[in-house]
């Protein structure tokens, strides 16, 4: 029977998306409890948990990416225990909760701008994973430079007298293992986000 319901494709679209959502989360969740989202290179251990944030910019849209966004903060807690110890009301609310919400939000916009320009439709998939991984790895530095640049304990850590010292030596520790990351991320959401998007615009 046709839906004479008024707004009913609407409807239907926003409960699409809620599920496209809710099922990212989920490969987010089985990712990080399973172990599955991290990679051993050598010495190094490398997160693949944002790339289904990624992937959602590219599918679901800015807001349910956002989401997603503030899930892959809290599940990359553990990143951050060095800087609980220090403050941990500024660590939740900065380090976890906003930058995993604007690194979703980001993320998006990222991909839309991108889109515009691509007439090709298919290399703005591949510049979104490579610019979305490369955003995380900045995100990071720059969170940690403005919230805890400051703090006499990070400066010791890294032997340094000023906020603006901690530039450096915080790109030599993320260094290898940021790049390999970010190789890897653009690489898998460059792979899955197309089909996956084609895949998804002729179900809605």
């Amino acid at each position: 029977m046709e839906n004479k319901i008024p707004g009913g494709r609407a409807i239907q679209s926003r409960t699409l998306m809620l599920a496209q959502t809710a099922v990212l989360g989920g490969i987010m969740l089985v990712l990080n409890f399973s172990g599955l989202g991290l990679i051993k290179v050598g010495v190094w251990s490398l997160t693949i948990l944002n790339v289904p944030v990624i992937i959602g910019a590219m599918t679901v849209g800015k807001w349910a990416t956002t989401a997603l966004g503030g899930l892959f903060g809290i599940l990359i807690l553990a990143d951050a225990q060095v800087f609980l110890a220090i403050s941990f009301p500024l660590t939740i609310f900065f380090l976890v909760g906003l930058r995993g919400l604007l690194y979703g939000f980001l993320c998006a916009l990222i991909f839309e701008g991108f889109k515009k320009i691509d007439k090709t439709k298919i290399w703005s998939y591949g510049a979104t994973g490579l610019c979305s991984a490369i955003l995380n790895t900045t995100l990071f530095i720059v969170g940690v430079i403005v919230i805890f640049g400051s703090s006499p304990a990070i400066l010791e850590m890294f032997g340094q007298v000023n906020r603006f010292g901690l530039f450096i030596p915080l790109i030599l520790m993320v260094g290898v293992q940021a790049i390999i990351e970010i190789v890897v991320c653009a690489a898998i959401a460059m792979a899955v986000a197309k089909p996956v998007s084609a895949y998804l615009n002729k179900r809605a």
